[in-house]
């Protein structure tokens, strides 16, 4: 962000005083990954969905700077408004994919299998 030319405020604002770094973990823990993210815009769960695979290998300054390019490029924002423009599909599968019944069963065996503290 600060190599963006993002004020070091804002970036504390954002990632710190905000809450929303805290309330997604917290999200998390309480109800799993795939519920949490229905608590995320559209927007937001569709750069996430979307982009994960990138996060395969330890480099990451890479990656976010190449999501940062997208971001500032308007190549994301071009990319969202077609799936918009086309009803969702690919988010709705995406989501399907990564958040739907299969995950949430997983999580709810896991929860099962640590005992009555890690449920809901």
């Amino acid at each position: 962000m600060l190599g963006h030319g993002i004020p070091l405020e804002a970036v504390i604002v954002e990632l710190v005083l905000s809450g929303e770094v805290e309330r997604t973990y917290r999200l998390l823990r309480e109800v799993g990954f795939a519920a949490q993210s229905e608590f995320h815009s559209p927007t937001s769960q569709y750069g996430q969905l979307s982009r994960r695979g990138r996060f395969d290998h330890l480099d990451f300054r890479t990656t976010m700077e190449e999501l940062a390019g997208d971001i500032e490029s308007g190549s994301f924002a071009d990319e969202w408004d077609a799936e918009r423009d086309a009803g969702y599909p690919k988010l709705a599968a995406l989501k399907e994919q990564h958040a739907g019944p299969m995950v949430q069963a997983f999580e709810e065996d896991i929860r099962t299998k640590l005992g009555p503290g890690a449920r809901r």
